[in-house]
C-alpha cells in the first residue's frame, strides 16, 4: 500500500499560507456549496452529496436520482454513519411508459365524451409503445406529430394484488398542460416542464377508483411547443428505516478543484475522508480514466487502545437507469491479481438509451482496493462492500471504476472511450492502484496552482467559485477518438435537453479548456467540423448539436440557431488560433469558416427573429447582444486571415466588422446603457458577448460601451446577482462572470460577482450548481450540473493575456 502520510504532509506544506486564508483555521470557515462533488467521472458516473453534512442525505447522481453509497465507522463496537442516508423511496404500482414500454392507444383527434372509460372501444385508435414525444425528443418511443397540439392516450392495465399500504401518487412527465383520468373519473389537471417527472399525492382518489382486474389510466395533453413529451403512471412512497441512526460529527468540509475533503469525529476516533477525481487536463489519459478514489485516514484522539472498523457499501443502482431493473453481481480476480467486485444490469443493452434524465444501464461497476488488510464482499442486499478492521491509526483507499464497454455511438459507429487506449478495465484499475500516491501528489499541486491563479485574478470569492465548479464542468463530457483520427470531447447538455456536442454549450464552457489544454478546445469543436465535412450537414450555418447523448448521429434539437452557432464557431476557432499562435487548426476548416462569416455579413447588424443560446427566453428579433456576437464572429474570421498572412481578406472582414460595430453603437444606445433589442428603447441586457472583443484584442467597440454597461449593471443588482435582462429577474451565472470581466476596475469585477458568490453559498437548491437562477431568492429556475460554468474561468485566461 502506498504511503499516503507522505502525500498528506506534502498537501499541508504546499498549501500553507494559501488555503488557511481562504477557509480559515483548519478550513472551518469553508463556505457551503450547492452540492459537493464526490465521484465525478463522466455524465453517467457522477455522484454528489446534496447536504452540508455527508450523512444528512442519500448520495445522488447529478440528475437527482439516488446513487446509494454509505459509509460506517464502528469504534469500540458503536457504529457511526458518516456517509449516506436511507431515505424513503418510490415503488411503482404502474411504471412509467419509458420504463416498461407497454402498448397504449392514442389519437390526435378529439374523441367522444366516453373516451376515458373502461367501456370505450379504442380499436380504431393508433397504437404506441413506450413514452410519447414530438420528433427529436430524447425519450419518445412513439412520435407525436409536430403539427399536433393535442394528444389523447389510454393506458389499460390489470391489478392482480392488493394495493400497497404506502401513500399512492400520480406520476407524470409532460410538457405544458394535461388532464388525467382513472376509470372515467377526472383525477387532476397539471402544468409541468418536460424535463421533470412529478409525483402528485392522490392516495384517497386512487384507492377509491382502482379496482382488482382491469383499469384504464388516461391522459389528454395539450402542447403548442416543440417538446410535447408525455408519460404517466402510478407510484407509492415506500417508507424506510435507517439501520444506522447514530452519526459521526462532521467537523468540516472543503471543496478543492479535484478533491472534496471531510473531517469527522466518531467516539474516540477522528476520520479524514478525501474524494479524489483526477481530472487533470494536462494528462488526457489520466483525465478520462473511469476511476474515482475514496481515501480515509483514521486516528484516535487519546492514548488508549481501541478497536475500529470502516466500511463502505456501494449500491448496484449506480449501473441501473431505474431501481428495480434486474442486475447481477460477482466477485472475481483480475488478470493483474486484484480482487474486484462488479455489478451490471442483466439486459446489457449497450447504448440502448438516450436522453437527459437517463442513467447508464450497460457496462459494469467496479469496487476494488490495493489495501492488503481490507476485505471485499457482496452483502445480502447485493451491495458491493469494502471493510477494514484496525486497532491503531490506519489509512486506506476504496477505488470505484466503471467500464461502459462503448461510450458513444458516433454517426452509427459504437465507439469506445479514449481511456481504453491504456488497456481494458483490469489494466485501468491496476494503474489506478499502482499510481495512487503519484496521482494524489499531482492533484495537490494542481489544486494549489489553480487556486493561487484564481485568487490573483479575481479574489478569494472568485477562487472558491472556480473550485466549486471545476469537476462539474469536466465530468459533463466524454472523450473519444473519431474514425477520422480526431479527438472528440463531447459534452452532454445536462438537465436542459440531453443534446450531445452542443455548440452553445461549448461556447460558455471553453474558458476552462483554454486555461487547461488547447487540445481539448479543438476536441470540443471537432465533432461539429466533422459533421459538416463528412456527414451531410448542408446548411450555410453550423448545427446546434450532433445528437442526443450518447447517440451522436446528427442534430436532434428541434430548431436551428443560425447566427448563434456561426458566431460561436468563428469566435472559438479564433481563440484557439490566438492561444496557439498559429492558424493551422483554422486552415483545416477554412472553407466552412468563410461560409459562416459570409452568412453573418449577409445578416447585417439588425438581426431578424433569431433563436439564441438563451432560448429559454424564446426567440428575439433585433437582439443587441446576439448582434455583438455576429459582429465579433466576422472580425474573428478577419483576424485569422491576417494571422495567415492574407491581409487583404483579413482587412476586408475586419473593416466590415468595425463598420457594423459603429452602427451598433448608434442603434443600440439608450442614454446611459445599451438596449436588449434595437426597437425597444427602455430595454436593457447583459452584453456578455463583448468579452471576446476584449479577449481577442479586436477593439471593435469603443471603451464607452464597456464603461456605460458596467456602470448600468451596478445599478441593477439584486440580492443574488445581476438579472439577465429587463424581461425578468432571473439570471445566468455564466454570463454574470463574463459581464463582470468586462470591467476595467478590479473592484467593479468583485462587486459584480459578490452576489453570485452569495447565491452559490446560500441557495436552497441543493443540486450541482445551477446556472439559471432567480436573483431575488437565490433558488434555481432550471438547469443543473451543466458544463457552461466553465465560463467562470474567463478572468484567469484574460489575466494570462
Amino acid at each position: 500500500m502506498c504511503n499516503i502520510k507522505t502525500y498528506t504532509l506534502f498537501l499541508c506544506l504546499s498549501l500553507v499560507g494559501f488555503l488557511p486564508s481562504l477557509y480559515g483555521k483548519d478550513y472551518a470557515g469553508a463556505p457551503k456549496a450547492p452540492a459537493y462533488p464526490l465521484i465525478t467521472i463522466d455524465p453517467y458516473i457522477s455522484a454528489w452529496s446534496v447536504s452540508d453534512t455527508l450523512y444528512h442525505s442519500a448520495i445522488r447522481h447529478w440528475s437527482g436520482k439516488k446513487f446509494p453509497l454509505q459509509g460506517i465507522l464502528t469504534v469500540d463496537g458503536q457504529p457511526y454513519r458518516f456517509m449516506g442516508k436511507t431515505e424513503n423511496d418510490w415503488a411503482d404500482l404502474l411504471e412509467l411508459l419509458k420504463v416498461n414500454e407497454t402498448e397504449t392507444s392514442f389519437t390526435c383527434h378529439a374523441p367522444s365524451a366516453q373516451w376515458n372509460t373502461l367501456q370505450f372501444d379504442d380499436t380504431n385508435w393508433e397504437k404506441g409503445i413506450g413514452s410519447y414525444g414530438k420528433p427529436g425528443m430524447p425519450y419518445n418511443k412513439t412520435t407525436w406529430g409536430s403539427d399536433k397540439e393535442d394528444i389523447w392516450i389510454r393506458r389499460e392495465f390489470t391489478l392482480d394484488d392488493n394495493l400497497p399500504s404506502d401513500s399512492l401518487y400520480l406520476q407524470f412527465t409532460i410538457d405544458k398542460s394535461a388532464e388525467f383520468y382513472l376509470n372515467g373519473e377526472k383525477l387532476t389537471e397539471a402544468v409541468s416542464n418536460w424535463k421533470t417527472t412529478r409525483q402528485i399525492p392522490m392516495d384517497k382518489q386512487l384507492r377509491r377508483l382502482l379496482r382488482k382486474g382491469k383499469n384504464v389510466l388516461c391522459a389528454h395533453v395539450h402542447s403548442q411547443d416543440w417538446a410535447g413529451v408525455t408519460d404517466f403512471g402510478i407510484t407509492s412512497l415506500k417508507k424506510a428505516q435507517e439501520e444506522y441512526p447514530v452519526t459521526a460529527l462532521q467537523q468540516s468540509v472543503e471543496v478543492l478543484p479535484t478533491q472534496t475533503v471531510y473531517r469527522f469525529t466518531a467516539g474516540a476516533a477522528t476520520l479524514k475522508l478525501t474524494f479524489t477525481s483526477p481530472l487533470l487536463m494536462n494528462n488526457l489519459s489520466l483525465m478520462c480514466r473511469p476511476v474515482g478514489y475514496i481515501h480515509y485516514e483514521i486516528d484516535f484522539n487519546d492514548n488508549q487502545e481501541h478497536s475500529a472498523e470502516i466500511a463502505f457499501s456501494l449500491s448496484p443502482r449506480w449501473c441501473l437507469n431505474y431501481p428495480g431493473q434486474p442486475f447481477i453481481t460477482q466477485e472475481r480476480q483480475t488478470s493483474r491479481g486484484m480482487t474486484v467486485l462488479t455489478a451490471g444490469s442483466q439486459d446489457q443493452k449497450i447504448l440502448g438509451k438516450k436522453g437527459d434524465d437517463v442513467r447508464i444501464d450497460w457496462g459494469y461497476l467496479y469496487l476494488t482496493s490495493s489495501d492488503p488488510d481490507s476485505r471485499l464482499f457482496i452483502d445480502n442486499s447485493q451491495n458491493l462492500c469494502y471493510q477494514h478492521t484496525m486497532k491503531k491509526q490506519q489509512e486506506g483507499t476504496a477505488i470505484i471504476g466503471y467500464d461502459d464497454i462503448y461510450s458513444i455511438e458516433y454517426f452509427h459507429t459504437p465507439t469506445k472511450g479514449f481511456w481504453t487506449h491504456e488497456g481494458d478495465i483490469d489494466e485501468i484499475l491496476y494503474l489506478a492502484s499502482r499510481q495512487e500516491k503519484e496521482i494524489y501528489d499531482q492533484c495537490a499541486t494542481f489544486d494549489q496552482r489553480l487556486l493561487k491563479q484564481a485568487t490573483k485574478a479575481g479574489g478569494q470569492e472568485y477562487a472558491k467559485l472556480c473550485s466549486m465548479v471545476y469537476r462539474q464542468v469536466i465530468a459533463a463530457h466524454k472523450l473519444i477518438q473519431s474514425p477520422h483520427g480526431n479527438l472528440l470531447f463531447l459534452s452532454k447538455e445536462n438537465f436542459s435537453n440531453g443534446s450531445v456536442g452542443t455548440v452553445d454549450i461549448t461556447y460558455p464552457s471553453i474558458p476552462l479548456f483554454l486555461y487547461g489544454n488547447l487540445e481539448l478546445c479543438k476536441a470540443l469543436l471537432n465533432p461539429i467540423y466533422e459533421y459538416c465535412e463528412h456527414y451531410h450537414w448542408n446548411k450555410p450555418f453550423p448545427p446546434h448539436d450532433v445528437g442526443t447523448y450518447p447517440i451522436a448521429n446528427g442534430q436532434t434539437y428541434g430548431a436551428d440557431m443560425p447566427v448563434e452557432e456561426s458566431g460561436n464557431m468563428l469566435i472559438l476557432s479564433a481563440a484557439i488560433c490566438q492561444k496557439e499562435k498559429s492558424t493551422k487548426y483554422a486552415m483545416r476548416h477554412w472553407n466552412l469558416l468563410k461560409q459562416w462569416a459570409d452568412y453573418l455579413v449577409g445578416k447585417g447588424v439588425d438581426l431578424d427573429n433569431q433563436l439564441c443560446t438563451d432560448d429559454f427566453a424564446g426567440h428575439s428579433a433585433h437582439n443587441c447582444n446576439l448582434s455583438i456576437k455576429s459582429i465579433i464572429g466576422i472580425a474573428a474570421f478577419g483576424k485569422m486571415a491576417v494571422m495567415n498572412n492574407d491581409k487583404e481578406t483579413g482587412r476586408k472582414y475586419l473593416d466590415k466588422a468595425k463598420e457594423m460595430a459603429a452602427q451598433w453603437e448608434q442603434m443600440g444606445l439608450a442614454s446611459d446603457h445599451y438596449r436588449l433589442a434595437f426597437d425597444q428603447p427602455e430595454s436593457w441586457s447583459q452584453k456578455y458577448n463583448l468579452i471576446w472583443d476584449k479577449y481577442l484584442g479586436l477593439n471593435l467597440f469603443s471603451p464607452e460601451v464597456y464603461q456605460k454597461e458596467i456602470a448600468f449593471y451596478l445599478k441593477k443588482m439584486n440580492c443574488y446577482g445581476l438579472p439577465l435582462d429587463s424581461r425578468a429577474t432571473y439570471t445566468k451565472a455564466d454570463w454574470i462572470l463574463w459581464s463582470a470581466a468586462l470591467a476595467d476596475k478590479e473592484e467593479n469585477f468583485r462587486e459584480l460577482i459578490a452576489p453570485l458568490y452569495k447565491y452559490a453559498t446560500e441557495t436552497q437548491s441543493r443540486v450541482p450548481m445551477s446556472d439559471w437562477y432567480e436573483t431575488t431568492t437565490g433558488n434555481m429556475v432550471d438547469f443543473q450540473a451543466r458544463s457552461v460554468l466553465g465560463a467562470f474561468f474567463i478572468k484567469i485566461i484574460l489575466d494570462d493575456l
